[in-house]
């Protein structure tokens, strides 16, 4: 149950405290139930009814937007968006051309494309 894990959660987040200085950073914890009832939830944790910003449509796990469907698609076309800023218009990587004395500006391109651009949608 949502009560049952958000008790163990805190259990933990006590132990590590007291058994090994490690304190949570209580200001990235979420949670996340599409239909659960959160109502017990305090306004400070992000997904609770309370919070300023409502119950989350989506939760991040390893990089996927996981929930609502079309949030999560949304969320992903803004991230993509936003990484591949950097390659368009003509300051960017597609801005570059080849010239008299070096002919390489789409080899550079399809390389920054593949190893850099690419990699930093990967988790």
């Amino acid at each position: 149950s949502p009560v049952a894990a958000c008790a163990a959660a805190a259990a933990g987040e006590d132990a590590t405290d007291d058994l090994c200085g490690v304190t949570s950073n209580q200001k990235k914890q979420e949670v996340y139930s599409p239909t659960g009832d959160l109502s017990f939830l305090p306004a400070a944790v992000r997904g609770s009814p309370h919070h300023a910003d409502g119950r989350l449509l989506v939760i991040k796990v390893l990089g996927t937007f996981l929930g609502d469907a079309a949030e999560a698609s949304r969320r992903l076309v803004e991230r993509v968006r936003r990484a591949l800023a950097p390659l368009a218009g003509r300051e960017g990587v597609c801005g570059l051309h080849d010239t008299r004395r070096c002919n390489l500006a789409l080899q550079i391109q399809m390389t920054l494309n593949r190893f850099c651009a690419n990699a930093s949608l990967h988790y």
